[in-house]
């Protein structure tokens, strides 16, 4: 897995490049504003093939429909249209990950819920309402989304390619000896594989949370703004994570 050192220095080249990419805006010279953004993004099309990958494992949308680069071209566009009057050179990072999430929810709610379908709703009686509760749910802004299939595979995305470890879960916890006794008790296979079944069975959303956590190193805060949730929903699911780690050390000492 990329090293929270590696991530972070991946950040300050995305800030230190903020000056480069205005000038760039400044002269209307959007080949080399667009060649620039090519070096500074394969985390934020990693994060974007990672959820289109999600996305079709758990039904949201045809599998092949669409294609990651799809929406980096949008994201393109939205940084070169709003770069010098919207985004801080210390945010950009957080700022395009946001975007590209916008960017590809609204893409597929647009495609897969269309006028006539939202017109159509306010019609169904309770019972066939009822009948389509595995599919539809309310997110915290109000707003009707696809419900995750619990029962999805894993997929062969970039996350494949992360062994996800105990470290990456307890961030906050750095400075504590917490990392160092479960570390000390579990073994890095069944750490990383207890981080995927937990992934496999959360919605979309909150597998988002979890992989811009973990692979991604942001703050809850940096999370509920990419994401669109609030900051208490984001704290919960990384909650939830740590202790489903913590009680496989329980697990381990009754089976001991």
């Amino acid at each position: 897995m990329k090293s929270r050192k590696l991530i972070i220095s991946r950040k300050e080249e995305i800030t230190n490049s903020h000056p480069q990419l205005v000038e760039y805006r400044k002269q209307d010279d959007r080949d080399k504003f667009n060649d620039l953004m090519e070096i500074l993004l394969p985390e934020i099309r990693e994060y974007a093939d990672n959820w289109l990958h999600r996305a079709e494992e758990n039904h949201h949308i045809e599998k092949g429909k669409y294609k990651v680069d799809d929406f980096m071209g949008e994201l393109y566009i939205a940084t070169y249209d709003h770069i010098e009057e919207t985004i801080e050179d210390k945010r950009l990072y957080v700022w395009m990950l946001s975007k590209v999430n916008q960017i590809m929810e609204d893409k597929i709610t647009d495609d897969n819920f269309d006028a006539a379908f939202f017109q159509s709703l306010n019609t169904y009686t309770d019972l066939e309402q009822s009948s389509m509760d595995e599919k539809l749910t309310v997110n915290e802004k109000g707003e009707l989304a696809l419900e995750d299939s619990l029962d999805a595979t894993m997929n062969d995305s970039a996350e494949e390619k992360y062994r996800y470890a105990v470290a990456e879960v307890f961030v906050d916890h750095a400075e504590d000896d917490i990392v160092e006794k479960l570390n000390a008790q579990l073994k890095a296979e069944d750490v990383d594989n207890e981080i995927r079944r937990v992934i496999q069975n959360s919605t979309i959303k909150e597998k988002s949370i979890i992989d811009l956590y973990t692979l991604h190193k942001l703050s809850v805060v940096e999370i509920a703004q990419v994401t669109r949730l609030e900051l208490h929903h984001v704290q919960k699911v990384i909650a939830n994570l740590q202790w489903s780690i913590i009680q496989m050390t329980d697990e381990k000492n009754v089976e001991g």
